[in-house]
């Protein structure tokens, strides 16, 4: 027999968690359900609300971007940006806007945002510089960047399921 086997398409070399994986979309929830409440805290204090215009940049799940829509609309407005947005799809029956987005080598709107915000994104990208610019260069004058990231050890005991048992393994590897 001749010729070579089948290769897997090659992933994003930007990111280390693509939306692809088959444990994503509970990976994605369980990082709204522990995150979500401190992230609507900062934008409460920071003063979201009503007619702001937002800008959630690696969406994820969009948890926080539904949250951001329920805020800031009718007068506002929320575009929620993913390499690969697969799991925003309801994101526009919420007034959201949706977009394709790779942070590194995408350019966003310039100077078109009250609000930016990102959780655990910068912490995944090699080329976060490029990345932190674009979120700069984005914001309205007077606007605000929220930069959320860490290393999310500190709800890795208490995810359930698969991910959560995944998730144990590679720390006691580690």
């Amino acid at each position: 027999m001749t010729g070579t086997a089948p290769t897997a398409a090659p992933r994003d070399p930007h990111y280390t968690l693509p939306n692809d994986w088959d444990l994503a979309a509970e990976r994605l929830a369980l990082l709204g359900a522990a995150y979500d409440p401190q992230s609507i805290t900062y934008a409460q204090q920071l003063g979201i609300g009503p007619g702001s215009r937002c800008l959630e940049a690696g969406a994820g799940g969009g948890s926080f971007a539904r949250w951001l829509c329920r805020e800031v609309l009718p007068t506002g407005r929320v575009l929620a940006v993913d390499a690969d947005p697969r799991h925003l799809t309801d994101l526009p029956g919420h007034g959201g806007e949706v977009a394709r987005i790779d942070l590194v080598t995408d350019e966003l709107p310039v100077a078109a945002f009250d609000f930016v915000h990102t959780r655990f994104v910068l912490l995944h990208i090699a080329q976060r510089e490029i990345v932190l610019d674009r979120l700069i260069r984005a914001l309205s004058p007077g606007g605000v960047l929220l930069l959320e990231e860490g290393d999310g050890l500190g709800v890795r005991d208490e995810m359930p399921g698969a991910f959560g048992e995944l998730w144990r393994a590679f720390a006691r590897s580690t």
